[in-house]
């Protein structure tokens, strides 16, 4: 299984037909072939490019829309481990530069893939870099344009107050559980962890308290 780390690893539990059942692996368009191979070696930004330029031949390829998909899935959970290792008044000019056109060809992907609310929450993530990015401005408005053309304003709008709520709910959890463990109170925190994980798998910070029970709990034999 292709390890993306950040609970992406589920997501392509679902798509492992790219590496094990398709019926087409290494021998069949070639540069879809090419753009599996770099997927598997991580190599996501050239994986992208090609698949891209594969679809835009092909539109009606869905193994090449399914490689889209996870290669999207994995290249959010790479930034996702960038943005919470780093601040972004941590990087160099050069890196934020990278990160702002990162964000926009991500949101202009899955605006191409009518995922409104994704490509919303990705062009919004250029203002992390560059607070006055016309061009995410100008995509802002355009994902909200054809998603209240094509009739899913709502259930876009639906969907990202529900992620706000459990953002909220998360962010709530984690402070319990952190509080929970510093007083020694590791069954509770162990359920509280687990509930957070429930509502956003792979999420680093609980993860990371989720090792600090099984250490704390081993220490101490129970």
């Amino acid at each position: 299984m292709i390890q993306l780390g950040f609970g992406f690893t589920l997501f392509l539990c679902g798509c492992q037909a790219l590496s094990q059942d398709m019926t087409r692996p290494m021998d069949g368009p070639p540069l879809l072939s090419e753009a599996e191979r770099s997927f598997e070696a991580g190599e996501y930004y050239r994986a992208r490019k090609m698949t891209q330029r594969y679809i835009e031949e092909h539109p009606e390829d869905m193994e090449a829309q399914a490689l889209m998909a996870a290669i999207l899935a994995a290249e959010i959970g790479r930034q996702k481990e960038v943005l919470q290792s780093k601040a972004p008044e941590e990087f160099s000019e050069k890196e934020t530069e990278i990160q702002a056109k990162t964000w926009i060809e991500r949101a202009e992907m899955l605006l191409n893939r009518q995922q409104y609310a994704e490509a919303l929450e990705a062009a919004e993530k250029v203002f992390i870099y560059d607070a006055g990015n016309v061009k995410a401005s100008y995509l802002v408005d355009e994902i909200n344009k054809r998603a209240s053309k094509d009739g899913a304003f709502e259930a876009m709008a639906r969907k990202r107050i529900y992620q706000s709520e459990i953002d909220v709910r998360v962010e709530g959890y984690l402070d319990q559980a952190e509080q929970q463990l510093a007083t020694g109170r590791l069954a509770q925190a162990k359920l509280t962890i687990e509930k957070i994980l429930l509502l956003a798998p792979g999420n680093q910070q609980a993860e990371k308290l989720y090792e600090q029970v099984k250490q704390e709990t081993a220490r101490r034999g129970t």
